[in-house]
C-alpha cells in the first residue's frame, strides 16, 4: 500500500446508506478461524483488518484482496505468492504469514501479525528527520531483512517508509517489513512461471530505480536504491525528488542528479556520501549489496564520531 492511498478507515456495519463500501467486512465476520473485529486501513491492493482467534483469542491481521481485483487471475496468483514469499523467507523482520484462504465470495486472504504500532510514513510525518542513530536502528533490522529476501531470491521493489512498520513488543521497539505483493521471484519454484514480463513498471514513482521505471529487467539493486531514497527521508524529512506529475517524477529519477541531503538537513558529508552512491543512476554504481551499503553506513558514523551533538545523540 502506497503512502498515498493508506488511510484509517472506520467500519460500519455495512448497510447501505452509510457510506460503507460493499467489499468492507463487517465486525463479527468469520474468515477462516478468525473473527474480524474492526478495519484497520485500506490501500489499492487490499484493504487490512484486525481480527480474533475464535478459539485462543490469538490477535492478528487479515488482509483481504479488493473484490474488483479478485476477478484478476494474475492478482489473484500475485496475492497468494505474496504469502508463498513471506513465508519462503522466513525473517522475524519481515511481518509472517500464518495462513491462506478464500471467501465464500472468492476473494483471497490471508492471515498475519497484528503489529502493535504504525508504519514509518507516519512516524516521519509526525516527528521530522531522525537523527542519523535514530535512523540505524531502523536500518538495522530492516536490512537485515531485505538481504535475507535477497538471499532467498526475493526483491521487494517497494520499499517505502509505508511498508516498513515500527512496533511495540514487551517494552521493546520492532521493526517490520511488510507489502511483498509487486515483489520479485528472481529463482521461480519450479513450474512457477513469472507473472510480469520486461516493460511493464511496477513500484511507487518517488521511490523507483530508474531501470524499474523503465521497465527492464531489475535485480536486488532496485531495493538499494530504494533504500537510498529511504535513507534520504528519515535524515531530511523529504523525499530527493517530488513532483504532483508521476512522469514528471519519473522523468527525476532518470535524468537529474539527486540533490544532496546536505541541502535540506545538517547531514554529515560521509553519510551523505552513502545516500548519494545508493541513488547511482547506474545500478552497477551502487552498493553491490544491502549489507555494503549498512556497513557504509555504520562506518560513516564511525567517521563522524567526533560530531555526536550534530548528530542529535
Amino acid at each position: 500500500m502506497s503512502d498515498e492511498t493508506l488511510k484509517t478507515v472506520a467500519l460500519g456495519a455495512g448497510e447501505p446508506g452509510r457510506g460503507v463500501p460493499d467489499d468492507v467486512l463487517p465486525t463479527g465476520t468469520v474468515v477462516g478461524a478468525f473473527r474480524i473485529t474492526a478495519s484497520v486501513a485500506a490501500g489499492g491492493g487490499g484493504r487490512v483488518y484486525a481480527a480474533e482467534h475464535r478459539v485462543l483469542s490469538r490477535r492478528a491481521a487479515v488482509k483481504v484482496l479488493h473484490r474488483h481485483l479478485a476477478v484478476d487471475g494474475e492478482m489473484v496468483e500475485r496475492f497468494v505468492r505474496e504469502a508463498k514469499a513471506v513465508n519462503r523467507i522466513g525473517h522475524p523482520n519481515i511481518v509472517d504469514i500464518y495462513a491462506l484462504g478464500a471467501l465464500d465470495d472468492g476473494r483471497p486472504y490471508y492471515v498475519m501479525e497484528l503489529i502493535d504500532g504504525t508504519d514509518l510514513a507516519t512516524v516521519l510525518r509526525r516527528r521530522g528527520r531522525l537523527s542519523p542513530h535514530e535512523a540505524l536502528a531502523i536500518l538495522t533490522p530492516l536490512c537485515d531483512a531485505l538481504h535475507a529476501a535477497h538471499q532467498a531470491g526475493i526483491v521487494h521493489r517497494d520499499l517505502k517508509a509505508s511498508n516498513v512498520l515500527v512496533g511495540n513488543r514487551d517494552g521493546r521497539e520492532v521493526i517490520k517489513l511488510h507489502d511483498f505483493g509487486i515483489a520479485k521471484l528472481v529463482d521461480l519454484p519450479s513450474g512457477e512461471a513469472p507473472l510480469t514480463a520486461i516493460g511493464r513498471r511496477l513500484g511507487t514513482p518517488y521511490a523507483m530505480a530508474p531501470e524499474q521505471i523503465r521497465g527492464e529487467a531489475v535485480d536486488h539493486r532496485v531495493d538499494v536504491y530504494a533504500m537510498g531514497v529511504l535513507m534520504f527521508q528519515m535524515l531530511t524529512a523529504t523525499y530527493p525528488f517530488a513532483a504532483d506529475d508521476p512522469t514528471e517524477l519519473e522523468a527525476m529519477h532518470l535524468t537529474q542528479p539527486p540533490p544532496r541531503p546536505s541541502e535540506r538537513a545538517p547531514v554529515p558529508p560521509a553519510l551523505e556520501s552513502v545516500i548519494m552512491k545508493a541513488l547511482a543512476k547506474r545500478a552497477a554504481d551502487r552498493f553491490a549489496d544491502i549489507p555494503q551499503l549498512l556497513a557504509a553506513y555504520n562506518a560513516a558514523l564511525a567517521d563522524e564520531g567526533g560530531t555526536s551533538a550534530w548528530l542529535g545523540v
